[in-house]
């Protein structure tokens, strides 16, 4: 892999995402005047140990970029993938600490790693950065034309 190009990603997993039924969290939620309807996505994933399709540890480990183990074998593996992202300090989706830590990792590792961090509305241009939520509201053509070298 030669670089890695983000926009807002999360570097933990949300485990309503994975188990919000069983943690009688919804995913999403819909909401009106004087209601807010939760919603879940149907999931094989659970906590019962003795399912087929029980999500232990191990499962989560996996999913988890922000892992020390799984960053110490890549960089063994490979030093030479380039990593940018662009965040939002006030992304309630992706929490921006855990953004920072991993990119501090990658050049604590000794790996070429950027972290735009867009913190306010000084940072907002219309064109490439958009808003302050999660996502920047910025387009995946925006994001290549500016960081691919083609």
């Amino acid at each position: 892999m030669d670089g890695v190009i983000d926009n807002s990603g999360v570097c933990l997993p949300f485990l309503a995402c994975i188990l919000g039924r069983e943690m009688n969290q919804g995913e999403f939620y819909f909401e009106g005047s004087g209601y807010r309807l939760y919603c879940f996505v149907y999931k094989y994933w659970n906590r019962n140990m003795n399912s087929s399709y029980y999500f232990g540890d191990e499962n989560y480990l996996i999913r988890a970029v922000l892992n020390s183990n799984h960053l110490q074998i890549q960089s063994n593996l490979n030093k030479n993938t380039i990593f940018v992202s662009y965040h939002s300090i006030q992304d309630m989706g992706a929490p921006v600490q855990n953004k920072i830590e991993l990119y501090k990792c990658y050049q604590e590792l000794g790996y070429d790693a950027t972290l735009h961090l867009i913190k306010d509305e000084n940072d907002i241009d219309g064109r490439f950065v958009k808003s302050l939520e999660h996502g920047l509201r910025m387009t995946d053509r925006a994001l290549f034309r500016k960081e691919l070298p083609l």
